[in-house]
C-alpha cells in the first residue's frame, strides 16, 4: 500500500498541472491555486516522511537492546513504575507500550500500523501521522473542487459552443483533444473522490479518538469487549425467554406473543421485566434454569452439578425493584 500511494502521488500532481491548471479561466486563478495544491502536497509528503522515519520504539526497548561496550550486565536493574514485561523483547516497558507483529518491537503509547506509510504510529510519531491525514485531505478536496469546476463549466459552455474553460479546452496541446482531457478528468474525479472519503472517514475517526483521549487500539479492544458483552447479554436473554416460554406452555398459556416479540425489543415482555426496578444487580446464568446473584456468596466445589462454567454461564444486567417489607 505504500508503493501506490507514491505512485498515486505523482501521478495526481502529473494530472493537475496539465489538465486542470492549464484550463483554468484566468493566470491569477491558475497560480494561486497551483501554488496552494502543491504546497498542500509537499506538506503531506514532509508529513508522512516525518511518521515513517522516526522511531516509535519504547525507550526501554531501545536501553535494553545489546551494546558492544557494556560492563554493566551484573547491575540490579531497578523495576519501574507504570510498566509490563514484554516477553518478546524480554524487557519491561510502558503499561500504554503494545509488541507491533508487523515491526517486531514495542511502540511506545502504541496507535496502530499504518500500512499506507509502513510504519507504527506511537506517541513519537502521532503528530506527523494526524499531519498526513490533514494535508492530504486539503490536497485532495482542492483536485477535487478544480476538476468539478472544469466538467461542469465545460459542458455548460459547450452548448452554446463558446466560453473560457470549453475555448481553452477546445485549444489545448494542438486543439481537438477536448474529450480525451474531460474522460481523463473525470476517470480521475472519480478515484480521487473515494480517497478522499476514505481520509474524511479517517481524519474524523482520529478527531473522535483524540477527544476521548484513547487510540485507536483501545478503541478497538473497547468495541470488541462490548460486542462481546452484548452478545452474551442476548444469549441470556434468549435463553430466559426460553424458559418463560416453557413456563408458559406448562401453564397452558398463549406462547405465541412472547416468540414474535423478540423481534420488537420496545415491546418485548422479557427486555421489560429486565428494565423494571431500581436497583441493577448482576446475575450469572447459566443455561439450567439457574440465576445466581454475583453478590451472593456461593463456593461449588469444581465438580459440583451447580457449579458454574465458563463456556455456559451468560451475564444479564437487570433491575430488580426493592420493596420494603414492613409495607
Amino acid at each position: 500500500m505504500q508503493i501506490s500511494a507514491w505512485i498515486l502521488f505523482p501521478l495526481l500532481n502529473l494530472q493537475f498541472f496539465t489538465c486542470l491548471s492549464p484550463v483554468l479561466p484566468s493566470l491569477a486563478t491558475s497560480l494561486i491555486l497551483s501554488i496552494i495544491f502543491g504546497v498542500t502536497g509537499l506538506v503531506g509528503v514532509y508529513m508522512g516522511y516525518k511518521a515513517s522515519v522516526i522511531d516509535p520504539v519504547d525507550a526501554n526497548v531501545k536501553e535494553a537492546a545489546p551494546q558492544e561496550d557494556d560492563d554493566d550486565d551484573d547491575e540490579e536493574v531497578e523495576v519501574e513504575a507504570n510498566t509490563k514485561f514484554c516477553w518478546v523483547c524480554q524487557t519491561r516497558v510502558h503499561e500504554k507500550s503494545m509488541h507491533c507483529k508487523f515491526c517486531d518491537k514495542c511502540v511506545h503509547h502504541f496507535d496502530h500500523h499504518c500500512q499506507w506509510l509502513n510504519t507504527c504510529v506511537g506517541k513519537a510519531n502521532y503528530k506527523y501521522f494526524f499531519g498526513t491525514l490533514c494535508a492530504l485531505s486539503a490536497f485532495l478536496c482542492i483536485d477535487v473542487a478544480v476538476s468539478l469546476y472544469i466538467v461542469i463549466t465545460y459542458f455548460m459552455q459547450r452548448k452554446v459552443g463558446e466560453g473560457p474553460t470549453y475555448d481553452k479546452l477546445s485549444t489545448i496541446y494542438g486543439g481537438g483533444n477536448d474529450l480525451a482531457l474531460i474522460i481523463i478528468i473525470l476517470v480521475v474525479l472519480v478515484l480521487v473522490v473515494f480517497f478522499v472519503a476514505l481520509l474524511f472517514q479517517l481524519l474524523y475517526f482520529h478527531i473522535m479518538l483524540q477527544r476521548k483521549g484513547i487510540t485507536t487500539y483501545e478503541f478497538i479492544v473497547r468495541d470488541n469487549a462490548q460486542k462481546r458483552e452484548h452478545e452474551k447479554k442476548e444469549r441470556a436473554i434468549s435463553s430466559l425467554r426460553t424458559e418463560m416460554i416453557a413456563e408458559r406452555k406448562a401453564n397452558g398459556k398463549c406462547v405465541w406473543g412472547l416468540s414474535l416479540a423478540k423481534y420488537c425489543p420496545i415491546c418485548d415482555p422479557v427486555r421489560q421485566e429486565l428494565k423494571d426496578g431500581t436497583t441493577t444487580t448482576v446475575l450469572e446464568h447459566n443455561g439450567n434454569g439457574h440465576n445466581v446473584a454475583v453478590d451472593d456468596e456461593v463456593d461449588f466445589p469444581s465438580d459440583h452439578p451447580e457449579s458454574l462454567s465458563a463456556e455456559r454461564s451468560e451475564i444479564i444486567r437487570i433491575n430488580v425493584e426493592h420493596r420494603d417489607e414492613d409495607k
